[in-house]
């Protein structure tokens, strides 16, 4: 378990390092690559503006490889063609199989800083 959320923790730091100022993914759909491959999905339910609290749901394919010291490894995020219209939607069409993993991130996104 605490490898697990060492390597999500990890993968998480190098995804938002490639995105804009925000971290968050806007809602819709997205796909994982990795070296050319697309290695899993991504759907991010619509939200209200200025909501704080959303989720988004990841599927990652059996030959994802979470970011570590492979400097070799070049990941990125980058908007579907796969078109989900709701989370029913998505986790009925998303490809599920072997060794496949199914992430769940609930955000909260604040310009608040915990403990200050």
């Amino acid at each position: 378990m605490k490898l697990l959320f060492r390597s999500l923790l990890i993968g998480i730091t190098v995804f938002t390092l490639a995105l804009p100022a925000f971290a968050q993914l806007d809602p819709g759909n997205f796909d994982i690559i990795q070296n050319g491959k697309t290695v899993g999905e991504i759907f991010v339910p619509q939200r209200k503006p200025g909501q704080i609290k959303y989720v988004e749901h990841w599927v990652l394919f059996r030959d994802y490889v979470y970011p570590g010291s492979n400097r070799s490894l070049n990941t990125s995020i980058k908007a579907s063609r796969q078109r989900h219209v709701s989370e029913t939607d998505f986790f009925t069409r998303v490809p599920w199989g072997p060794g496949y993993r199914y992430v769940r991130i609930d955000v909260t996104d604040t310009q608040i800083l915990q403990g200050r």
